[in-house]
């Protein structure tokens, strides 16, 4: 396993400034941020210092993500599970088709001709 270094950690802050920074989404990463940072703070790790002398990005604007963020988490609940729907439903169908043996009926015109010519 790759032993974790100091340019780890810069390229990690760095990711992390710019997403709390440039991102539309800033307000929902300054709230996760908030969030989980007791319990990345038990294992020594932060999520806030190193923004500022005390992490001040990331505490801005407190009030209005603490409103805000659980919207956004909802938000991205949802939006993860019309994902997975599509995803499954695009699995289903193509399982139903192999099981009713129509995939071998309905054979793409251009699969039939690409078969044909060599």
């Amino acid at each position: 396993m790759e032993e974790a270094t100091g340019s780890h950690n810069r390229k990690y802050f760095d990711q992390w400034y710019r997403l709390l920074t440039n991102s539309p989404f800033k307000n929902y990463y300054r709230y996760i941020a908030r969030k989980y940072e007791p319990s990345f703070a038990k294992y020594g790790y932060s999520l806030v210092n190193g923004f500022g002398p005390t992490g001040e990005l990331v505490r801005r604007g407190e009030t209005l993500d603490a409103v805000i963020g659980p919207l956004y988490c909802h938000g991205a609940d949802a939006w993860a599970l019309v994902q997975r729907v599509g995803i499954r439903c695009k699995k289903y169908a193509k399982r139903q088709i192999h099981k009713m043996g129509l995939h071998r009926r309905f054979v793409p015109l251009w699969l039939f001709r690409a078969n044909k010519t060599k």
